[in-house]
């Protein structure tokens, strides 16, 4: 019920994420790079009002604000435009089955406690 991991990319690119159903509730998302910080206090579930982050570089802490939107509206509505307008998606079928590859592999490797190469 409770997961970590790391994933590593090309060009010395890694991703470290937990996450769980018994631990308390969280919604941040930090994106670290060489030259400052990205912090999204409320990445996943956004509450009305709340949907801007902070950009962290040379000293200074900018607050971005975004306009606020439900996410899974947004998804219909983008599927819905696709279905019955012809409009392109934004990802195509290969990049879900690329997620998918990666979740997989995760799960294989909790299970078997192994390193998973893709």
């Amino acid at each position: 019920m409770m997961a970590s991991g790391l994933i590593e990319f090309g060009g010395s690119v890694s991703l470290t994420f937990d996450c769980g159903m018994w631990a308390a509730y969280r919604n941040p998302l930090e994106v670290i790079g060489t030259e400052g910080i990205i912090e999204v206090p409320h990445a996943y579930s956004i509450p009305a009002g709340k949907a801007g982050f902070f950009l962290n570089a040379n000293g200074e802490r900018r607050e971005m604000e975004v306009p606020d939107a439900n996410a899974y509206s947004e998804q219909g509505d983008h599927f819905a435009e696709a279905a019955f307008n012809g409009r392109p998606l934004r990802y195509d079928a290969a990049d879900a089955i690329r997620n998918m590859k990666v979740v997989d592999a995760c799960l294989l490797s909790a299970r078997e406690r192994i390193r998973v190469h893709l």
